[in-house]
């Protein structure tokens, strides 16, 4: 009876320090920073430099994955474009972004990030998505393109704009009929209300909203919730462009209108929704 317990002692004790020892081989891939995340760096380039100074713009391209490795991002395929972060060196708070400055440019490195802390740093939100939910980090891939100058930023900011402004100016069939259909807060009208209803909205009122929007080839991203109700003049339940339409509208009243990027998803666009940045968007919207 001894004999047999000490064969089955001495085989647990072995496989907890088998598991153990797997334990630590895999986190060895990867260094700790005191901020509190994981990294590793995966490729690099001889002769690379790091140009980065105390407000740098990094150049790169990322994705993002569950932990099964699910790519939910990707801004090559999701956007079609390079992302562009802005950093502020040694007071840098996001973690992609303080890794990024202890890069060169051709490095690629792999971050693992806690899910509550991606989601707040990277998209101002306390809530984490469905597919992220059993997960513990977010793994992040990403390349080190560039590092720029704040000169360098604006004048991307000024291309990214100005292309914006064609798209919704080739919307229209020219810059005449564009500025005519441009709101004075800044959207501009594809139909404007037809019914002539006197009920006024006013701050506090409550009120049932159907909406969809999408891209100005009429593709559809975006829908109101079921049963959506909206409460007149209650910020961050809808998209700022969204809130001043409703502000010109009355009671059973319709409207078809674009928003530039600037009061949609602004110059960064949105993961969940594969928008892109700079994206001008266009909605239909009714009040009941």
């Amino acid at each position: 009876m001894m004999l047999k317990f000490c064969k089955l002692f001495f085989g647990v004790i072995f496989f907890i320090l088998f598991f153990l020892s797997c334990g630590h081989k895999t986190k060895s891939a990867y260094n700790f920073s005191e901020n509190g995340y994981w990294y590793k760096l995966i490729a690099f380039e001889n002769d690379a430099v790091n140009n980065a100074s105390n407000l740098t713009i990094i150049k790169l391209n990322i994705s993002f994955k569950t932990q099964a490795d699910s790519v939910f991002f990707d801004n090559y395929n999701n956007t079609n474009s390079i992302l562009l972060l802005e950093a502020r060196g040694k007071d840098e708070l996001n973690f992609i972004s303080k890794q990024c400055l202890n890069a060169n440019v051709g490095d690629s490195l792999e971050l693992l990030i806690p899910c509550t802390i991606f989601y707040k740093q990277n998209f101002s939100s306390d809530k984490i998505p469905f597919f992220s939910a059993k997960d513990s980090v977010v793994k992040v891939n990403l390349k080190v393109l560039a590092f720029l100058s704040e000169q360098d930023y604006q004048n991307a900011l000024l291309t990214n704009s100005n292309k914006e402004i064609q798209e919704i100016t080739n919307f229209f069939g020219g810059e005449k009929k564009a500025l005519e259909a441009r709101d004075s807060v800044g959207f501009y009208w594809v139909e404007k209300p037809k019914s002539d209803s006197q009920n006024n909205l006013k701050i506090g009122d409550t009120l049932s909203l159907t909406y969809k929007g999408g891209f100005l080839n009429g593709r559809i991203i975006d829908y109101s919730p079921t049963n959506f109700k909206l409460k007149v003049g209650t910020p961050d339940q809808l998209i700022k462009g969204l809130n001043l339409v409703i502000s010109k509208l009355k009671l059973h009243q319709n409207a078809k209108i674009i928003l530039p990027s600037r009061l949609a998803f602004g110059q960064n666009g949105n993961v969940f929704l594969n928008i892109p940045p700079f994206t001008p968007m266009l909605y239909e919207i009714s009040i009941k």
